[in-house]
């Protein structure tokens, strides 16, 4: 996964040299991590990857109430072993990903089952692109660059960083975060199915 290049922030920073790509990589790493674990998944999903789902805790009647988000549904495998298609239940949200959660059609007939040994643990499996898409939104693309660059920028900063600097007579208020960066990252955190 790559949600920015180095060549990407290079172009966004103005950097002409390839002197510091290595550490560019590092500091984008660095950004997609802040922004996942402050958010709780991931952005982009290049391939499908299977979940294993507890048929009692992740079950509220006929919805089954997803980890976190999943941008494409590609199999759901109820405990029993049936595969469940499309034509038998709706997704949460309707009509649009990313969904946190499945609900059976009533008339479908179908609920959701244990495994054959009557164990609801990891019975149901959905395989799917586990993130919010398949691709990062724009907004988050630009938290990363904005966020990877200003780490970069620390590195040259020598100054005290926790406390507020009198400078001839100037008050110096330490760097903080982008604020566009923290509020990307409140209004995407997950929050379960709400």
């Amino acid at each position: 996964m790559a949600y920015v290049t180095v060549t990407e922030l290079q172009q966004y920073a103005k950097i002409s040299s390839d002197a510091d790509n290595s550490l560019l990589q590092s500091m984008i790493d660095d950004a997609v991590a802040e922004l996942e674990d402050g958010t709780g998944f991931s952005f982009e999903a290049t391939a499908d990857t299977t979940l294993y789902l507890d048929a009692d805790e992740a079950v509220d009647g006929r919805t089954l109430i997803l980890p976190t988000w999943c941008a494409a549904i590609t199999t759901v495998t109820n405990g029993d072993g049936t595969v469940i298609t499309s034509d038998y239940y709706v997704t949460e949200p309707r009509n649009a990903a990313p969904y946190y959660a499945i609900k059976l059609l009533a008339s479908s007939g179908y609920t959701w089952a244990t495994d054959d040994n009557g164990d609801p643990e990891n019975a149901i499996s959905i395989a799917g692109r586990w993130a919010y898409s398949t691709s990062p939104p724009t907004d988050i693309k630009h938290a990363i660059r904005r966020l990877a660059l200003w780490y970069y920028r620390q590195r040259d900063n020598s100054t005290d960083m926790d406390r507020p600097l009198l400078a001839e007579g100037v008050t110096i208020l330490p760097s903080q975060k982008p604020k566009d960066v923290t509020e990307a990252i409140d209004r995407y955190r997950w929050r379960g199915a709400s």
